[in-house]
């Protein structure tokens, strides 16, 4: 019996090696992509990663999301930062809409709260917060980080540490008197009345900041004199 080998003419093995060529050189650049991604959120880059607030979660170019890459919806660069460093980040985050002088507090500034599309509508955009006590201080770089309290409707204690920027829009350092007054950015998920006919709200605050609890929590019970809105 006669074995048929399989035949390629020279044309076909041509057109087959470029388009593995290009598949292979199509995802080494995504990796390179990836890895300049990494270098800003890890801190290997030329703006250190405790510089550099991300904020909320959100899908990443598909390119990168088949690569299991993560996405921001939000990322401030410190104010110090340059113009061709804050290009460089909305390069490498497209996703994300790059706020590039983080002067004041980023609760203070819905429009970077809320993504590029709440710049423009004509509309007020508030976010709801929860006030928390900032009882410690840490001073060890830019920006400078704080220990956060936060006493639920049950009375049970949450700790937060973060960077002063996103719980505070005060200037504080060493000579401030603690605790002071902060806030932390969330969004409402449901209420409910309990046993003492007090009304109670449970809010989320890996929205819009992707902010946990030192013990990793992220849904309180609260009431309502806790959260306030901000403009």
């Amino acid at each position: 019996m006669t074995r048929r080998w399989l035949r390629f003419s020279l044309r076909t093995m041509l057109v087959v090696v470029t388009l593995i060529c290009a598949i292979v050189g199509w995802a080494e650049h995504k990796r390179r992509w990836i890895a300049a991604r990494h270098q800003f959120y890890w801190g290997t880059s030329e703006i250190p990663r405790n510089a550099l607030i991300f904020g909320g979660v959100t899908d990443a170019p598909w390119a990168l999301r088949i690569f299991g890459e993560p996405g921001f919806s939000t990322i401030l660069v410190p104010a110090q930062a340059n113009d061709a460093e804050v290009a460089r980040v909305k390069e490498l985050f497209p996703e994300a809409f790059v706020e590039g002088a983080m002067g004041h507090s980023p609760i203070t500034s819905p429009a970077s709260a809320f993504g590029p599309h709440a710049r423009g509508s004509g509309k007020v955009v508030c976010m709801t917060a929860i006030r928390v006590e900032i009882i410690r201080l840490y001073q060890n770089g830019y920006p400078d980080w704080a220990d956060c309290r936060l006493v639920d409707a049950a009375g049970r204690e949450h700790f937060f540490h973060e960077k002063v920027p996103v719980v505070s829009a005060a200037d504080i350092d060493e000579n401030s008197e603690l605790p002071q007054p902060g806030a932390i950015g969330c969004e409402i998920i449901a209420r409910r009345v309990d046993a003492a006919g007090r009304e109670v709200i449970q809010v989320e605050t890996t929205k819009p900041w992707a902010i946990e609890s030192n013990s990793g929590e992220s849904r309180f019970e609260v009431l309502p004199s806790q959260l306030l809105e901000l403009r």
